[in-house]
C-alpha cells in the first residue's frame, strides 16, 4: 500500500495544484511518464512474448501442418488475447500504475515496440528474411487479425481503467 501511495505522489498532482512550476511542465510529465511505463512495458512485453514464443513454436510444429498457416494463426490468437489480458492485469497490479491514460498507454507503447523489435529482429536476423519479404508472406486474413491484436496489446493496459476494479483485481504477488 506504501509503495502504491508513493507512486502516486510522484505522477499525480494534489487536486487543485499544478504538478509542475516550469516553463518545460509538459516536458518533464511526459519524461516522467515514459520513466514510469519502462519497467512495466519491459515486463508487460516478456510475458507476451514468452507465451508466444511457445505458442509459436506449437503452432508451427503442430498445427501448421494439419490445419494450414491462416487457421493455425487463428487458432492461436485467441490464446495470446488471454496471455495479453492476464500480462496487462499481471503488471498495473504488480508495478501499481495509476489509472492515468497517459501510463498506462506509455506502458503498452514501450511494450508493442519492444515486441515489434523483438519480432523483427527474429525475423530478419535467423530467418534472414526482409522485412518486404516478411510482411509479403503474411497471410491477409489472419495478418490482419495479428495488426488488431497489436492494437489490443498497446491499449489494455489503459482498457483495465475502463472496467469496474472488482473485475480488474489479480490474484498474482497478492496485488
Amino acid at each position: 500500500m506504501l509503495r502504491q501511495q508513493r507512486c502516486l505522489s510522484l505522477v499525480e498532482p494534489v487536486p487543485g495544484q499544478k504538478m509542475f512550476n516550469s516553463p518545460h511542465e509538459g516536458e518533464v510529465e511526459a519524461a516522467l511518464r515514459i520513466r514510469t511505463a519502462i519497467a512495466p512495458g519491459g515486463v508487460y512485453f516478456f510475458l507476451v512474448f514468452a507465451v508466444g514464443f511457445v505458442l509459436g513454436a506449437m503452432r508451427v510444429t503442430w498445427f501448421v501442418p494439419r490445419l494450414g498457416e491462416r487457421w493455425a494463426e487463428l487458432l492461436e490468437l485467441p490464446l495470446m488475447g488471454v496471455a495479453i489480458w492476464f500480462s496487462a492485469r499481471y503488471v498495473v497490479h504488480r508495478f501499481a500504475l495509476p489509472t492515468l491514460p497517459g501510463i498506462r498507454w506509455s506502458t503498452g507503447c514501450v511494450g508493442l515496440l519492444l515486441l515489434i523489435g523483438a519480432e523483427l529482429g527474429l525475423v530478419l536476423v535467423l530467418q534472414g528474411r526482409s522485412l518486404a519479404e516478411y510482411i509479403g508472406s503474411r497471410d491477409p486474413v489472419s495478418g490482419t487479425a495479428y495488426i488488431v491484436m497489436l492494437f489490443v496489446f498497446a491499449a489494455a493496459p489503459w482498457l483495465l481503467t475502463r472496467l469496474p476494479e472488482s473485475r480488474t483485481r489479480t490474484s498474482f504477488g497478492g496485488h
